[in-house]
């Protein structure tokens, strides 16, 4: 997954409601941490309110938060160590396998995660 995904799964994870409250109460000091740093990139206006509203429906807000997260050239490594505890705690065996380890350098067209769609055009 790319650093903007694992940020997204980890931000999915503290407001999603089929994550339990013991586990939600063990990772809700560094997903606050996460949350304040993805704030800092996004910055006040349309960003903040597309955090806010991702946190309302996390579903349908996801893509637009990604979006806004890449445009802002997130790439903060504190950040993205933060969302690997997290899901550490929230998926210990896609952890232990790897899921959220993936590193992409130069890459074109390149897709990874679960459940995904793209279309490309290369000129």
């Amino acid at each position: 997954m790319s650093a903007v995904e694992v940020v997204v799964a980890a931000l999915t994870a503290g407001v999603s409601a089929g994550v339990s409250d013991a586990v939600k109460g063990e990772i809700a000091g560094v997903w606050q941490s996460l949350r304040t740093g993805v704030a800092g990139y996004l910055g006040r206006g349309k960003g903040q309110r597309v955090l806010e509203a991702f946190e309302a429906e996390p579903d349908r807000w996801r893509a637009d938060l990604e979006q806004r997260l890449a445009e802002a050239e997130f790439h903060d490594a504190d950040l993205v160590e933060a969302a690997r505890r997290i899901m550490a705690v929230v998926d210990p065996k896609g952890s232990a396998l790897g899921k959220y380890q993936v590193q992409i350098v130069d890459g074109k067209g390149v897709q990874v995660g679960d459940g995904n769609t793209q279309h490309n055009t290369f000129s």
